[in-house]
């Protein structure tokens, strides 16, 4: 009786579907000449011509470290590493690492290249999407800032802040300076005030600022709450030519926790209530602010 099983030896080759034929192979294929050719091209010859490009384009020094490939899910890019931005007037700018590629966006078809960018460097991370043009955007969040990193001292004297903070930016660089909004919010650290003996500490900051035409920065709310004290303000840094010449219209109220706070408040010249509140204005400008 004839067998119905048919032999391995008479079987002929196997088919592949018309789909893995057609689309599959070529696409696979496509994608590992990419691959191939993003990793293996010589990205650290073309790190000083890219240095020197930024250095331009900044008008500071710039210098690369090292530049490599950068492969995700969302599309390949440049890795760079151990970059140094040096301003003519001494100020510096280092970051541990940049990663940068191209961004999905619809402002591609608007004819505005889109980038993705992510930072790391000592004040802190960064990431996001910068939008190129005659007026670049960036929207992105912040994360572990260092907070203590921050100028803090050129816009209100003997003042300083302390901890880290993370947040959400939106903010455009437009021909009149810097447009946008940003919220940022802080644990765990400690702020300083202008004649006040100690730092205070805070377990909570929370800010929302604004970036307009009419002020270098309107304060919607500060909010800080400590186990010593609690803080609310609001107002505006004016613009100026200047900053020490910014003109300040700032509303803080303040609320002693601690029965030692209150005494504090009181020597540095600030009316404290028998509930332990304060209220002052602070006028005058950056470099000379008036308390009433």
């Amino acid at each position: 009786m004839p067998s119905l099983v048919r032999s391995p030896s008479s079987a002929g080759p196997v088919e592949l579907p018309r789909w893995v034929r057609t689309r599959a192979i070529p696409v696979a294929a496509a994608l590992l000449t990419l691959l191939f050719v993003v990793t293996g091209f010589p990205y650290n010859r073309l790190a000083p011509a890219v240095a020197a490009k930024a250095s331009q384009a900044l008008g500071a020094q710039v210098s690369i470290a090292s530049l490599g490939p950068s492969l995700s899910l969302l599309g390949p890019g440049v890795h760079a590493s151990g970059v140094s931005v040096v301003w003519p007037d001494g100020s510096q700018l280092r970051l541990d690492s940049l990663r940068v590629r191209p961004a999905w966006s619809f402002s591609w078809l608007r004819g505005r290249p889109a980038i993705a960018l992510r930072l790391v460097a000592p004040f802190g991370q960064v990431s996001g999407t910068l939008i190129v043009g005659s007026a670049p955007r960036f929207d992105g969040t912040v994360r572990d800032l260092e907070l203590a990193k921050l100028p803090l001292q050129n816009l209100a004297p003997g003042a300083s802040l302390d901890g880290k903070a993370s947040g959400d930016l939106d903010l455009t660089n437009t021909p009149a300076g810097a447009r946008g909004s940003f919220h940022v919010e802080a644990r765990d650290g400690s702020i300083a005030l202008p004649n006040l003996p100690i730092a205070l500490p805070y377990t909570t900051l929370r800010a929302e600022v604004q970036l307009t035409d009419a002020a270098l920065a309107e304060i919607s709310s500060l909010t800080l709450e400590g186990p010593l004290l609690s803080l609310q303000a609001s107002g505006s840094v004016g613009r100026a030519a200047m900053l020490p010449a910014a003109p300040l219209n700032l509303t803080l109220k303040l609320k002693a926790k601690d029965p030692s706070v209150g005494p504090l408040l009181a020597a540095s010249g600030l009316h404290v209530a028998a509930d332990g509140s304060s209220e002052l204005r602070i006028t005058g400008t950056a470099a000379q602010p008036l308390l009433r």
